[in-house]
């Protein structure tokens, strides 16, 4: 069983996004920083998509996807935000 498989039979699923602003006066005055609700948004639309849970607090985007859908792992990867740094933290959750 392959580790996909084994997520997937455990009903794992899940993935932290973290986007932090990228700070220093050139970067800043030249991107503007977009709100939180058009990240939001954005991620909304990527295809597969089951939840964004917003901590804003925390700059952490949760997203929740079906375990199988490959693509959304690749476009959550190649997401860039004008003035933001992305980095992918997984964290895989068992969801009853």
């Amino acid at each position: 069983m392959t580790a996909q498989e084994q997520q997937r039979s455990l009903g794992i699923r899940g993935v932290i996004l973290t986007i932090l602003p990228r700070w220093g006066d050139v970067v800043s005055a030249c991107c503007p920083i977009p709100e939180e609700s058009v990240i939001e948004d954005m991620l909304r639309e990527l295809p597969g998509i089951e939840e964004v849970v917003v901590l804003p607090e925390a700059a952490l985007y949760t997203v929740y996807y079906q375990p199988n859908e490959i693509e959304v792992d690749a476009i959550l990867r190649s997401l860039r935000f004008d003035g933001y740094d992305s980095h992918i933290l997984y964290m895989f959750r068992i969801v009853g």
